[in-house]
Parts: C-alpha cells; structure tokens; sequence
C-alpha cells in the first residue's frame, strides 16, 4: 500500500501545483490537499475527485508577523490531522521553514528563491542556510532549474535532489491543436507576446518600446497580474497593444500560441533568481512552435542557446531593445521555428518518472 501524500500548498490555482498533484493522484497514490487561495489563476481547476482542503485567501504585502503565526497555527493543525503521512511542500517557501523542528518526513519542492531579490538582500544568506538545511533534512527535495542546485550546492551530488524543469502538462494531446510548422510570409507585422503571470518590468518595457516606436508590430498581453490597470493602461495608450486578462491553462494555450510570432519571456536581471531559473515558458513555447525571447545573462538564455528555439536581448538596454525589433525578420522566425519541430517531445512534456521512481525505492 502507498504511503498517504499530504499536500500543502501556497497558491492552489498555479497550473505546476495542479499538475503535480493531479500526477500524483492518477499514479495512484491516497492524497489530501491543503492550500491557500491567492486572488489568481482562478480559473484554473483540479480533478473533481481529488480532496482539497481551502485555508483561505493568503494576501501579499503587510501583516507579516501575523501572517507567519497563521501559516504555522495552520501546519501544525494539518500534521495533527495526518500522522505518519508524507508531506509534500509545494510553492510553500513559510510554511517549509517550520518542518526543520518536526519530527516527520517530507518532500520540497522550490520552485522560486523569494529572497534572492534585491530588496531581500540583507536575508539572503541567513534564508539560503535554512533552505539547506531543509534540503539535507528533507525525504525529498525537487528542484525546477538546474540553476537553483547550482546555487546551493555547486557542482556537488546531494541524493535527494531531483530536478524537475516545469515543462508542459502530459495531458496535452500532442496531435489535436498543436501547430506543426509552416512558413509564415513576410508580412508587415510581427505578433510579439507574454503568457502568463505579468510583473515584471521588463515585459511592461519592451511592450512600451513596440507600442511607441514600431507601430506596424503588435504586442498581446495574455494572463492575470496583481496590477492590471497597469497594462489595461499601457493597451488603451497604443492601438498596437492588446491586453487579453486571464485565461485557463492549458485548455486556452493553443489559441493564444497560434496567435504568436514571438513570445516575449524577458524578466528584470537584477534578481539573482531571475538569473538563475528556468521558465515554464521556455517548453510552452517548445510545445507550440513559438520563437522565445529572454533576458540575457541568464540560466534561461543558455537553454535558448542550447535548444536553437530563440532569442537573447539585453532588457537593460532600450537601444539593444530597438536593435532586436529592427533586425528581426519573418525568414529568421521561420527558421527558429523549424528547429524548434525538430526538437524530441520528451525534453518539454513533462513526466514523473525520476519522482515515483524514488518514491519507490525509498519508501
């Protein structure tokens, strides 16, 4: 018999949570979810036979202390409820913190360095301390970019760890609306685009660079943010720009990729966690034959480079910005495009074979 997974999540709706434990579910496995609502990605879903547990809505911003006191009432609340369970810690970095005083076992999975930002700078090396040592304390850990281990541990094997990219949903039929590639004519325009959670400055910059200086190209918007007037904004400024709002994952992909030339995955550099993790964008855009745009000087663009799927652009620099935009021809997109066909499907469909693999052995 399996052993029971317990889940505690910090955003229910983010598809790489839903995916996860819905993998989980299928294998087999006897599982419950518990798990905060954060205001996004709310249309996405579970299967209807999986348990969840909603702890509420967890808000960003002030009230920290307080915070931090519900986050472990609520751990301590779901451990006395589940004991001798195996708990599994996803996009959960708090809640984490308080299983280093616990005597139970559990999975983590890091997906994000938070404090690996500027403004947390002066954290950093106390928080990377206390996230090795969950990491060496941990059943598991999962990791989603090779650069997060690179970051804790160098070069260093460590047995618990497993990198699991955040790749595309198994579930996607790979012959039913996926686009093969075909030539697209040099037309007048160029469709740039973002999919998914919009925050970053550098997204809202290089749409602003194509919405005042390249009127003859467009620029959508597709996904939530936590501040949309922001780009409802930007949209009603230029008649170049487009903001969509939210979609559902990954029924709604499929037409929003078809709609792209590029899609534009640049984000702020100045974040070390910015540099050093690896997108789900990079195998969504994979998946639907769509050139990829990044930042420089990132874990991101070597994988770019490595894959021959798309482009590198300095987001610090406008002139650099304009350049791209300028030197950026239908033919070269062509041409990004047909090696990204040639590319294995098993590099950007995701499976969990290294996870219940281990599970298996270990358990």
């Amino acid at each position: 018999m399996k052993k029971k997974i317990v889940f505690i999540v910090g955003a229910l709706t983010l598809p790489r949570c839903i995916r996860r434990i819905e993998a989980f579910y299928e294998a087999g496995y006897d599982i419950k979810v518990y798990g905060y609502s954060r205001g996004v990605n709310m249309l996405n879903e579970y299967d209807s036979n999986i348990p969840i547990e909603n702890l509420g809505k967890l808000k960003n911003g002030s009230g920290y202390v307080s915070k931090v006191y519900n986050l472990y009432k609520d751990v301590n609340y779901i451990i006395k409820n589940n004991k001798g369970a195996l708990f599994y810690l996803i996009s959960a970095p708090l809640q984490s913190y308080f299983f280093l005083n616990k005597k139970c076992e559990f999975i983590n999975e890091i997906s994000d360095i938070r404090y690996a930002y500027p403004k947390f700078r002066i954290f950093e090396p106390i928080l990377k301390f206390l996230d090795r040592k969950l990491i060496k304390k941990s059943f598991l850990t999962i990791l989603t970019s090779e650069g997060f281990k690179k970051y804790f541990f160098k070069d260093n094997n460590i047995e618990n760890i497993i990198v699991q990219p955040n790749r595309v949903s198994s579930k996607i039929n790979l012959f039913q609306n996926i686009k093969s590639f075909e030539i697209k004519d040099s037309l007048e325009t160029i469709n740039f685009g973002f999919v998914g959670s919009i925050r970053f400055n550098a997204v809202y910059n290089f749409a602003e660079i194509i919405g005042k200086n390249f009127p003859k190209y467009k620029f959508h918007f597709f996904g939530d943010s936590p501040f949309p007037e922001k780009f409802v904004k930007l949209s009603n400024k230029y008649s170049n720009i487009y903001y969509h709002g939210v979609f559902k994952s990954p029924d709604d992909l499929s037409t929003i990729y078809s709609k792209l030339d590029i899609v534009v995955s640049c984000y702020d550099i100045e974040a070390k966690n910015v540099r050093i993790a690896e997108p789900n964008k990079l195998y969504e855009a994979m998946m639907y034959k769509t050139p990829i745009l990044v930042s420089k000087f990132t874990f991101l663009e070597r994988q770019v480079n490595k894959y021959n799927c798309g482009y590198s652009v300095n987001v610090s620099s406008k002139a650099d910005i304009i350049d791209f935009v300028e030197n950026i021809k239908m033919s070269d997109i062509n041409i990004t495009s047909r090696n990204i066909e040639n590319i294995d499907s098993e590099i950007y469909i995701e499976n969990h074979k290294n996870i219940f693999s281990y599970l298996n052995k270990y358990l």
